[in-house]
């Protein structure tokens, strides 16, 4: 069972002195213009985080409204809200599925795959981990390992 989960911590970064691979690497022009293009699209979403941000938060309050089974209890049928100049649609609901009995289906894959091949599919969430064990006990079964890296459009100062 090798899950990896990320658990983040930021450090902040000084764009300028950063590593700067193009001495050891130089890109390509196709490559530059990727990144040119690439750093002019997050220049231009940059104003508008603030929008999606709103955005996000609407959707969940107008979500909240479309789905109140006591206003719309056909959760088969689509809904359709309309204010003054705007109309949202709240979709019917997806086909689904979900475990209904963990430990029956434990039982069999384990009688199916045994306790290792069991193991290489279930996965273990480390926020669960940390909820039961303490560091002290969780360090004997969980290594630090490097974390993904974040790709990030930079202003360059003239």
């Amino acid at each position: 069972m090798a899950t990896k989960q990320m658990q983040k911590t930021q450090k902040p970064v000084d764009h300028f002195k950063a590593q700067d691979l193009d001495a050891l690497n130089p890109l390509s022009a196709a490559e530059q213009k990727m990144v040119d293009d690439f750093a002019a699209a997050g220049a231009e979403l940059a104003p508008h985080k603030e929008l999606i941000k709103r955005y996000e938060s609407l959707k969940k309050k107008v979500g909240a409204i479309a789905g109140d089974e006591n206003r719309y209890p056909d959760a088969d049928a689509p809904v359709l809200l309309r204010g003054k100049s705007g109309i949202v649609e709240y979709s019917a609901r997806d086909e689904a599925r979900e475990i209904s009995d963990k430990q029956g289906v434990v039982g069999a894959l384990k009688a199916k795959l045994g306790y290792d091949g069991l193991l290489e599919i279930v996965n273990v969430n480390l926020g669960d981990i940390d909820k039961y064990l303490s560091a002290a006990e969780s360090s004997k079964y969980i290594d630090e390992v490097p974390g993904s890296r974040k790709l990030a459009a930079v202003n360059q100062k003239p």
